[in-house]
């Protein structure tokens, strides 16, 4: 009868134990979304201290972009061509830099 118990005991310690260390390798902790630097090239449309817009051509088809600036850029003005590096936060293009 005390083996019995004794092996029962080892038993329930031995399980208990496994579960306990599969418990501890699943939680893998969850990483941020990464965001990711994109960039777009073209033509000036309209510029102001919080808001630029682009035309640029993919495949023949003109598009219309639109950014927030972070920073403003006084020298860019209508008309010239730029280099827009951005990421994407809630839905809107965000300007990290813009190039002529």
């Amino acid at each position: 009868m005390k083996r019995l118990l004794v092996l029962l005991a080892a038993l329930s310690f031995l399980f208990c134990g496994s579960v306990l260390a599969a418990e501890a390798t699943n939680k893998k902790p969850v990483a941020a979304a990464k965001e990711t630097s994109m960039s777009a090239t073209g033509k000036v449309t309209e510029i102001s201290d919080v808001i630029l817009k682009i035309e640029r051509t993919i495949k023949g088809k003109a598009e219309i972009m639109e950014f927030v600036l972070e920073t403003t850029y006084p020298k860019i003005s209508a008309g010239e061509k730029v280099k827009v590096s951005y990421i994407t936060k809630d839905g809107k293009n965000v300007s990290t830099k813009v190039t002529k």
